[in-house]
């Protein structure tokens, strides 16, 4: 398959020689995408990391987060977090308390910090031998000399060329001294991701409900 680059240019009409802007506006792309996937497939686009002390972690760039689980013991076996409302954090750790929580019974929340930034805390607190995992969508780099993305559907694939293209064909619009002549371009590059994007969120959706 021909790199990302020159798929591109075909599509635009034209060599595009920045190639920091494209690697740029490929990164977006996958991100938007992904973010629009329906589940069966944002399944591929998921990682684990695993958390070995109370230090949150940080959502800022990752995507859904579809589980947590949490060692029980040394050496143990994995269970499934429960997700609380914050609320309800400051009581995780009271043993009097109806949300007092055991390695058990472990417990995951989200909330922002003072910054806005997004963090994701497990309790009891996560060890070295008691580690916790997070089931979350990682949002891959793609490079404008890549010719496939990793941890990434191959149906979606095609949809980030195109958002990327579109995004080249816009900035030419506003450094050529004719910019109708790509007006053309950009409308059927439109055309084809909006057509795209419709097809590929109706995957997730049920046949009964595509006919209605």
């Amino acid at each position: 398959m021909a790199y990302f680059d020159a798929q591109i240019k075909d599509l635009v009409g034209t060599d595009f020689t920045d190639d920091t802007a494209l690697t740029q506006w490929l990164t977006d792309g996958v991100k938007e995408i992904t973010n629009i996937l329906p589940r069966e497939l944002k399944i591929e686009c998921a990682t684990i990391t695993s958390l070995t002390s109370s230090t949150p972690m940080d959502l800022d760039a990752t995507g859904k987060v579809f589980h947590v689980t949490r060692e029980n013991a040394d050496n143990g076996y994995h269970i499934g977090c429960r997700e609380v409302n914050p609320i309800h954090a400051g009581s995780a750790g009271d043993s009097t308390s109806l949300y007092y929580v055991t390695a058990t019974d472990p417990i995951y929340w989200i909330e922002s910090d003072t910054g806005g930034d997004p963090k994701l805390f497990v309790k009891p607190d996560p060890t070295a031998n008691q580690p916790a995992r997070v089931h979350h969508v990682s949002y891959t780099a793609a490079a404008h000399g890549d010719s496939l993305i990793v941890n990434f559907p191959d149906e979606a694939e095609y949809l980030v060329v195109l958002y990327a293209s579109i995004k080249a064909t816009e900035f030419l619009m506003t450094s050529e001294e004719d910019p109708e002549l790509f007006l053309p371009i950009i409308s059927t590059l439109k055309q084809d991701y909006d057509k795209g994007v419709q097809m590929l969120v109706a995957q997730g959706i049920p046949q009964q409900e595509r006919r209605e």
